[in-house]
């Protein structure tokens, strides 16, 4: 996360108010769905692919990421 300059509040704030924008897809490692959490936090558009296993409340942070759009 220190090489892509994303900190740890900001990857908080895209799991607590972020958006799914793509639509979630199964993951072939793990049971679950994996979904990207995308929300534009101190100026970097950040990135969160997660692994959200139904129908326990958690989930299990996989990257970090900046995303380009373009």
């Amino acid at each position: 996360m220190r090489l892509r300059k994303i900190n740890d509040s900001m990857v908080l704030e895209t799991l607590r108010k972020g958006i799914i924008q793509r639509e979630p897809e199964p993951d072939a490692k793990a049971d679950g769905l994996r979904c990207v959490m995308e929300r534009y936090v101190s100026g970097i558009h950040v990135g969160v692919v997660v692994l959200a296993d139904h129908p326990a409340p958690d989930l299990t942070v996989i990257t970090v990421m900046e995303v380009k759009k373009g």
